[in-house]
């Protein structure tokens, strides 16, 4: 199922999927803050159903720009 009023750019096909059949989907995308810097976030999508009708879609999200730019430069360090 396809829900457009719910599209958001960072999501793919198995993401909408998940979330029409009612299931949970998790993504991880980049945001530019108030400060404009990129900042890399993951986040947690649980579909909000009312008699088994999805109503709405519930994110969290988690900034994780420091622990990815920790992996990559240990990644990096360990290749040297």
């Amino acid at each position: 199922m396809w829900l457009p009023m719910w599209v958001d750019e960072n999501m793919n096909n198995k993401n909408q999927h998940d979330l029409g059949i009612g299931e949970s989907s998790s993504l991880t995308f980049s945001r530019i803050n108030k400060q404009r810097n990129e900042v890399l976030l993951e986040a947690i999508c649980d579909p909000v159903s009312n008699g088994g009708n999805i109503r709405k879609i519930f994110k969290i999200a988690n900034d994780v720009t420091a622990a990815r730019q920790a992996e990559t430069k240990l990644s990096n360090v360990q290749r040297s």
